[in-house]
């Protein structure tokens, strides 16, 4: 990123601004994605406490999701059987998500063994937080950051699993990320947001205390989830969510729904580190509808927020701009309600948008989808997903242009401006295409058709002027 943006340069292990006039807003997902997640959570911590009024971290659901291990690896919940640890923290119905006695059956963990708070930490990255190499790219960070013998054999499980706690003690990086991040954040007229806006998240703001942190569901009810849609597994799988829609409610302003879910984050970051652990050993009885209403950990309510199994669609963190695989307009409700708010642009992360970032433009809303995760799934060249693909989308708030630098995934690069009078971007196909980006000279347009949530990418550039039509 650092050899493409025109905003931030890098000295030593610090990050500086190239002028005294920009900002920077930083999407989230800072843990958990690729390497050096440590030193990166370090330098934007302290660009935020040096320029705490130029600089805004977002949270992602990868980030939020760190604070389970304090009270999942806690001795007392490591002390279970495999079959009396609690079901993957994912919508009921998911395959590719194993109980961690079924992991344990998979790998073959020897008994002795199924206390150990490594193969716990494995199962809970591997199966709860879908992020499958984490755990070896941690083990090479750590071998990176020694001054001697900087092999990753020579760094154990159990100095990994270390450096995980150690991150989420009072002071540790992602505790200090957690502390200075927020959920959203408006600058002049642009919303930005990790996940995506929508009616039934703009303006309410969940009870941090609500004991509803997860439901557990019984064999009976995963096998008759997974006949369902994703949209049916939501709707099912969601308990009424305690808190209340304090603009629909009580009059209130978009800037006071932001204040109120950021204060509703912070109290919970606070929450969790003051009782990181659960107030309680016991489990409720699992069986078909019930929840976990007997015990609770500091910040239930926001560990709780990113998931769509308790939340539904009532999260700002993971909802998203995409339907039926595709991008999507938002809704004209959320429209008037930003437009009331003084917003007329909204920046998201999160969904995979492609190699360039994604565009949706209607009247009274634009948004921009910046996430280029997977943009080279389904090829074998790039194991990372997303190959050298990296992206900075630039906004000059007094002009109203949006200008995106960076390079696709074999490393070429690209640089466009969108002025507030373009009429070709973020424009949908009558068969579905969206037009995303221009050459450098503006003779072509890039056109995108995607499927299967982004997974599943077409491109094509086209003159400007088919585009336009």
């Amino acid at each position: 990123f650092l050899s493409v943006s025109s905003v931030l340069r890098k000295e030593g292990d610090q990050l500086f601004f190239k002028n005294d006039e920009d900002r920077f807003v930083f999407g989230g997902d800072c843990f958990d994605r690729g390497t050096g997640d440590l030193s990166i959570g370090r330098m934007l911590v302290d660009l935020k406490k040096r320029h705490p009024d130029r600089v805004w971290l977002l949270m992602g659901n990868r980030d939020i999701n760190k604070m389970k291990l304090t009270a999942e690896l806690h001795p007392t919940e490591l002390n279970r059987l495999p079959d009396e640890v609690p079901r993957p923290y994912y919508i009921p119905g998911e395959s590719k998500f194993f109980s961690f006695a079924e992991y344990v059956k998979k790998h073959r963990i020897p008994k002795e063994q199924w206390r150990s708070a490594v193969h716990r930490l494995k199962w809970m990255l591997s199966h709860t937080m879908g992020c499958i190499p984490t755990f070896e790219l941690r083990r090479q960070e750590l071998a990176a950051m020694r001054e001697v013998n900087r092999d990753p054999s020579a760094i154990s499980d159990e100095d990994v699993v270390a450096s995980y706690l150690d991150s989420l003690q009072p002071g540790g990086v992602v505790a200090e990320y957690l502390r200075h991040a927020q959920p959203v954040a408006i600058v002049h007229d642009t919303l930005f947001v990790h996940g995506a806006v929508n009616k039934h998240c703009v303006g309410f703001v969940p009870d941090l205390r609500a004991v509803r942190e997860q439901p557990y569901f019984s064999d009976d009810d995963l096998a008759h989830f997974k006949l369902y849609s994703e949209e049916e597994r939501i709707r099912i799988g969601s308990l009424p969510v305690p808190g209340r829609d304090i603009i629909r409610h009580d009059m209130a302003r978009l800037v006071d729904w932001v204040d109120a879910i950021v204060k509703f984050a912070h109290d919970g970051v606070e929450e969790w580190l003051e009782q990181p652990t659960f107030d309680s050993p016991e489990l409720p009885e699992l069986g078909a509808g019930n929840a976990c209403w007997g015990r609770r950990r500091g910040g239930t309510g926001l560990i709780a927020y990113p998931h769509r199994s308790v939340m539904g669609k009532k999260t700002c963190i993971i909802s998203t701009f995409v339907a039926n695989g595709n991008l999507a307009h938002v809704d004209l409700g959320t429209v008037a309600c930003l437009n009331e708010g003084g917003v007329s642009r909204v920046v998201v992360g999160h969904q995979p948008a492609g190699f360039t970032p994604s565009f949706i433009c209607q009247p009274g809303l634009s948004v921009i989808c910046a996430d280029n995760s997977y943009c080279a799934a389904g090829t074998s060249t790039y194991a990372n997903g997303r190959g050298m693909a990296v992206s900075e989308v630039v906004i000059d708030h007094a002009a109203g242009t949006v200008r995106v630098n960076g390079r696709d995934m074999e490393g070429s690069p690209y640089n466009f401006e969108i002025d507030p009078d373009d009429d070709v971007i973020g424009r949908r196909t009558a068969d579905g295409w969206w037009s995303k980006a221009y050459r450098e000279d503006n003779s072509e347009v890039l056109m995108q058709h995607t499927a299967d949530a982004f997974y599943s990418v077409e491109y094509e550039w086209v003159p400007v002027g088919i585009a336009r039509h």
